[in-house]
């Protein structure tokens, strides 16, 4: 008998993960017949029935084989493998199963406020959390990027902490400031300011209409700035961490006077972005 090593809905072909049609088909119609009321034993008994191979050599579905895929994040573009599903399908089957009992243990606040401040350190998209039913939640790129390791809550609460507990120890560590550049011309603030010279050095320039160009122009050149986090934010951000208790760390009113975001890097490893702009790896 030949062992499955890729998830059911896949094959490799040409050294690539890929959808099988096939496959895809019957993951669909999984998810399809679930959403619609079906059990799962119902699904896999039928299944068994049309004798539709779960892998070469065995035909036999179980109620547990179908509660995995409708767990499985990978059919939405988890963990690199190519979407078989839309999320919106995902989602049905995920309160579909709440509805009948299969709880997700609901957000702990400091992870509800992460939802919006954890991003890819590969492409700087934000990272899209799904939380599995009675599981830990897991995150993954929706550009597809693959991380080292898994990455869940759990993994980026003890990161978080270890940063947290280090700064901490050590706050010397958010005087430190980081190189950056606070305004770039982009190619739309480039465009309107040719065309300001054009227009002041035209025979009959127009009063109003240049001054409503320079208005926008000055509109656009704004938006481009970044804002100057440090040393702004700095003595807040001291004093929040000199205040705090060891134990007030890992709570949400810390974190919303600190934490400005969490980068996760292809090793899976952390950065935390405080509110001053300072960033510092949970390793170092």
């Amino acid at each position: 008998m030949k062992v499955r090593t890729i998830p059911y809905g896949y094959k490799v072909e040409n050294g690539k993960t890929i959808p099988d049609e096939g496959e895809a088909r019957i993951v669909k119609r999984i998810f399809t017949a679930y959403i619609n009321g079906e059990g799962l034993m119902r699904i896999a008994d039928a299944l068994t029935e049309e004798k539709v191979p779960v892998w070469e050599g065995n035909a036999v579905w179980s109620k547990n084989r179908i509660r995995r895929i409708l767990s499985d994040e990978r059919y939405v573009g988890g963990n690199g493998y190519p979407a078989i599903l839309s999320d919106e399908m995902f989602i049905a089957a995920k309160k579909t199963a709440q509805q009948k009992g299969f709880k997700a243990e609901p957000r702990q606040p400091l992870i509800e406020y992460l939802t919006q401040r954890v991003a890819c350190g590969q492409c700087g998209s934000r990272l899209r959390r799904l939380q599995q039913a009675r599981f830990n939640g897991s995150w993954n790129c929706p550009c597809g990027c693959v991380f080292g390791r898994s990455v869940t809550d759990n993994s980026i609460l003890r990161k978080l902490e270890a940063v947290l507990q280090k700064v901490y120890r050590n706050k010397e560590l958010l005087l430190a400031e980081a190189e950056g550049t606070f305004y770039v011309k982009t190619p739309e603030v480039i465009r309107y300011s040719n065309e300001i010279g054009r227009m002041i050095h035209s025979s009959e320039p127009s009063f109003s209409v240049t001054k409503n160009v320079i208005l926008e122009c000055a509109a656009i050149k704004f938006r481009a700035c970044k804002e100057r986090r440090f040393p702004i934010y700095t003595e807040r951000v001291m004093k929040t961490f000199e205040n705090a208790k060891a134990e007030d760390l890992m709570t949400l009113p810390f974190a919303e006077n600190t934490v400005d975001s969490v980068i996760v890097g292809n090793s899976g490893d952390i950065i935390v972005r405080f509110m001053n702009a300072v960033e510092v790896h949970c390793g170092r």
